[in-house]
């Protein structure tokens, strides 16, 4: 599950700062962040997986251009907080800027998943592959719009989905099933 994964690395790199990032390959990256004498690697494979580390993996000679786009902007930045985006499957990973606000890197984790690097307002600086939306479409990408360098990324939307209590779930169920009896 998502938010146990994120209680579980969460306290451990939140206030470091990210020291550099590494691609693994196309679609995953390896993030490394310090904090005072402690060091933390953290994998996101975009769409499958992100946990702590203490492997070292073979990295990619050179830099593919989005791994270098995040750097650019994220290196020696303090991550300030690690939240899940309602109850949807998504990481917002707040990075502080004295210079440009905050960057938010989001990681999605449905269908082929996303990262994205946005500004303080979640307008899209790069992301690793563009979503356009086909007319028509009902999957998630026509609930979240298209998804490209310059388009905000619409967060307030996994922002509305709230969680529901045990005594909320127990009594949709059981009016889910007077309706079908």
């Amino acid at each position: 599950d998502l938010a146990s994964s994120i209680n579980e690395f969460a306290p451990k790199i939140t206030d470091s700062r990210l020291q550099n990032i590494y691609d693994i390959s196309p679609r995953c990256f390896l993030f490394k962040f310090c904090k005072s004498s402690s060091k933390e690697f953290l994998i996101i494979d975009s769409g499958s997986r992100i946990h702590l580390t203490k492997y070292h993996c073979d990295r990619a000679e050179t830099p593919n251009n989005f791994c270098l786009k995040l750097r650019k902007h994220l290196r020696a930045r303090k991550l300030v907080s690690v939240k899940q985006l309602g109850i949807d499957r998504i990481v917002d990973f707040e990075f502080s800027s004295s210079i440009a606000g905050s960057y938010h890197l989001i990681v999605e984790f449905y269908s082929a998943g996303n990262i994205l690097l946005t500004d303080s307002e979640y307008k899209i600086i790069s992301l690793l592959r563009v979503v356009p939306i086909a007319e028509g479409n009902e999957s998630l990408s026509s609930k979240w719009g298209s998804m490209a360098i310059g388009e905000n990324y619409r967060w307030q939307i996994a922002q509305q989905l709230n969680q529901f209590s045990f005594e909320e779930f127990s009594l949709q169920i059981a009016q889910k099933s007077k309706e079908l009896s």
